[in-house]
């Protein structure tokens, strides 16, 4: 049996990829946009925003990092 092309592991990579890339800007783009937003408030806000964002990512990773290591058994 012939191993599969370079053509069939670049779309299967791309079509495994975009949305995983997608996914990552969203999210980051998600800190900039409320860093736009409350900027408006004053300097308390968005420093109280940011210690807010490291919490939601450290909970994030906390997750994802649980989740990877639980699915891969």
């Amino acid at each position: 049996m012939e191993p599969p092309s370079y053509r069939y592991f670049i779309k299967n990579a791309l079509i495994l990829g975009i949305p995983i890339a997608l996914q990552s800007l969203l999210m980051s783009s998600l800190g900039f946009v409320d860093s736009l937003m409350i900027s408006q408030l004053g300097t308390e806000k968005v420093a109280a925003a940011g210690i807010g964002a490291r919490i939601f990512w450290v909970s994030i990773v906390l997750v994802w990092g649980l989740g990877s290591g639980m699915g891969s058994c």
